[in-house]
């Protein structure tokens, strides 16, 4: 099920100030923008996403062309930087 995905979108951007009330709509929109949700849910795209950790999805959006292997994730700020 997506919802999971949807709500850790979800309280991301009211972490980062969006209006409580806006951030569901917000998540779901951006969620269809990255391909990962359509009309009917989750895409084949979007449920490897989903099954994937909060960790594995940070360090796999930032680890354009190296290895998992040479990130960090820091899950402070849900982000994974390259290792010194």
């Amino acid at each position: 099920m997506y919802i999971e995905i949807v709500q850790q979108l979800k309280n991301q951007l009211i972490d980062r100030g969006v209006p409580v009330n806006h951030a569901g709509r917000m998540a779901i929109n951006i969620l269809k923008k990255q391909h990962i949700l359509d009309d009917n849910g989750l895409t084949e795209y979007g449920e490897i996403r989903n099954s994937m950790t909060p960790e594995q999805r940070a360090i796999d959006r930032a680890a354009k062309g190296r290895s998992h292997s040479d990130y960090a994730y820091n899950p402070a700020t849900n982000r994974a930087t390259l290792k010194r």
